[in-house]
């Protein structure tokens, strides 16, 4: 596909000398994020292949001041067509709207003199391979782990990580393949699963983990001139294992103020370690018996709604951060202390469990202030993100309140197997 220009705004793109902030195929967060740029007044220009433009719905449009269409595949190709869009109208910012784009904006970034985290980091958080080497080598605590090439090394790898274990691709999100394994066959098949799904030949590493018991968390930041700001802990809530498909979140996370600064400070530990300096990153982490334990690091800002979740609970605004970071310009993250308590739920394809009877006696104390149904991607039974059929969103000054009513908004919608039928 040969570069395209689409002028959203008519008049505007010779007119407006501003500086561009450009997002590479935003997806979740990185689409809200369009929004934000524009409301901070910014010139918002995305670049997109044929599947990411037809994402953009028409409320998004009205943000957006260009849209370069090109076959983002080519990395040569969309090189191209930013240097051209540079020579009309500077570029000040080249963001990446998703994980499969941090590789590919901190490279074009380079060639275009943009501030990025730069490609060997951004490699480093793209590939948890490399991400883990790089923890290690700082002397950070973290689950055991091996990189393994084919099936025959399994065997070896679990004497390493003992039983059981995670498998996990090693540049895939959402919980793509991600599952706990048992036994050597257990760890073989999750292993063909990856390969089928992905489309990974023998030689590409795939990551077995020691499995690490205990509750999930994430930590959410904007990284600025290489100062770590973190925004605060959400705490996340799972679906029924050997997988992994998060179903929830709720911030502030609820657990005490030890527990939080452990957390915080572990995160910052491991930023400074993997050599993120620019822009957000969210950071996954359980706490096991030896303490915080890193399960992943991603370079862009979270996705599921968690920006939103801090902004109405603190607000503590990660897309304005974000912008700033990349622009150059001063990072303002006043963090106030949460007056409230905000959630999300999500209905998985398998069904999820609530406590409905309960959510009904003590729902009514919280504001379910947004929900909906969510495209069925038509991933089918694969265990991942993209299979989430319906969601609600809550907020109250209590935290049990918020968890009640958003089981109970969740329960309300048809089963998860009609969803997937309306599709």
């Amino acid at each position: 596909m040969s570069a395209v220009l689409v002028n959203a705004i008519a008049g505007t793109v010779a007119a407006d000398p501003r500086p561009r902030f450009v997002v590479l195929e935003p997806r979740s967060s990185g689409l809200r994020l369009l929004k934000h740029a524009a409301r901070l007044g910014h010139p918002v220009v995305v670049v997109v292949g044929a599947e990411g433009y037809a994402l953009l719905a028409d409320q998004v449009v009205e943000d957006i001041t260009e849209i370069v269409r090109v076959d983002t595949a080519d990395i040569a190709a969309t090189g191209r067509a930013l240097r051209e869009l540079h020579r009309r109208t500077p570029i000040g910012a080249l963001f990446p709207g998703q994980e499969q784009a941090v590789q590919p904006a901190a490279r074009l970034a380079v060639e275009l003199g943009l501030r990025t985290p730069g490609p060997v980091v951004a490699q480093r958080l793209r590939h948890k391979h490399l991400m883990r080497d790089a923890v290690r080598n700082a002397g950070i605590d973290q689950p055991r782990y091996v990189a393994v090439t084919g099936s025959a090394a399994v065997r070896a790898a679990l004497r390493v990580t003992g039983t059981p274990s995670v498998v996990k691709p090693v540049d895939q999100s959402g919980s793509l393949g991600v599952r706990k394994v048992e036994t050597v066959s257990d760890a073989r098949a999750a292993m063909a699963q990856i390969a089928r799904l992905v489309e990974v030949d023998e030689d590409h590493p795939i990551l077995v983990e020691e499995y690490v018991e205990g509750p999930e968390f994430s930590v959410e930041g904007v990284v600025a001139d290489g100062t770590v700001h973190v925004v605060g802990v959400t705490e996340k809530r799972l679906g029924s294992e050997p997988t992994f498909v998060e179903i929830g979140h709720l911030v502030p996370a609820g657990i005490d103020d030890r527990c939080q600064q452990e957390l915080r400070e572990y995160a910052r530990k491991v930023v400074h370690a993997l050599g993120l300096r620019l822009g957000p990153f969210h950071l996954e982490v359980r706490m096991g018996v030896r303490g915080p334990m890193l399960m992943e690091v991603a370079a862009r800002l979270p996705g599921d709604r968690i920006p939103d979740l801090w902004l109405r609970a603190a607000g503590a605004d990660l897309y304005a951060a974000t912008v700033a970071s990349y622009l150059g310009e001063e990072v303002r993250l006043d963090v106030a202390r949460p007056d409230q308590h905000v959630g999300i739920r999500y209905l998985d394809l398998d069904g999820s469990e609530t406590s409905a009877p309960l959510a009904a006696q003590i729902g009514s104390a919280a504001d379910v202030f947004e929900q909906g149904r969510l495209r069925h991607t038509g991933v089918g039974q694969v265990a991942c993100s993209a299979r989430r059929l319906a969601y609600a969103m809550a907020a109250s000054a209590q935290r049990e309140p918020v968890l009640a009513a958003l089981d109970h908004a969740i329960s309300e919608y048809a089963t998860a197997a009609d969803l997937a039928a309306a599709g």
